[in-house]
């Protein structure tokens, strides 16, 4: 916790841009906002930051990754990405879908969702949350700008 008076100093640019996506009217955006609060507020709860980034991302990709999906999942997203990444682009300006999976993967790959082998179970730091939250910014930002596309 901060000393009272102070408060952390966050990137504006980013702060505007979530900002921008919290008023979209979006969940992804809404997802974002809810998110970034957790995250940067007074007494930040890091595990509910993961928890809405995740939601907001699924909230932006699953509707263009695996829409009949009942039960879609940001894994089972990323799956599906990686078994056609061929067909997919960011912007048209990376081959393969690489720039979008390895986004991806950064989140998915580093939020503590299991136990520890001893049965204990670990909080997410903000050292695990912050780069994963200005990624899932940037994934919300390119879906809700169009840029994620899919080849036919």
């Amino acid at each position: 916790a901060e000393p009272f008076g102070l408060a952390r100093r966050v990137d504006e640019a980013m702060e505007a841009t979530v900002t921008s996506l919290s008023q979209s009217g979006l969940d992804a955006g809404a997802a974002i906002g809810t998110a970034w609060m957790c995250c940067y507020r007074r007494n930040p709860n890091y595990d509910e930051a993961y928890r809405h980034l995740v939601l907001a991302v699924e909230a932006a990709l699953l509707p263009i990754t695996i829409p009949r999906d009942s039960v879609g999942t940001l894994g089972k997203a990323i799956n599906h990405i990686k078994a056609t990444k061929e067909k997919w682009s960011v912007g048209g300006l990376d081959n393969g879908g690489t720039v979008l999976i390895e986004a991806l993967d950064t989140i998915w790959k580093n939020q503590e969702r299991h136990a520890q082998p001893d049965g204990s179970i670990r909080g997410v730091t903000a050292a695990e949350t912050e780069p994963a939250l200005y990624t899932a910014v940037t994934i919300v930002s390119w879906r809700n700008a169009n840029l994620i596309t899919k080849t036919a």
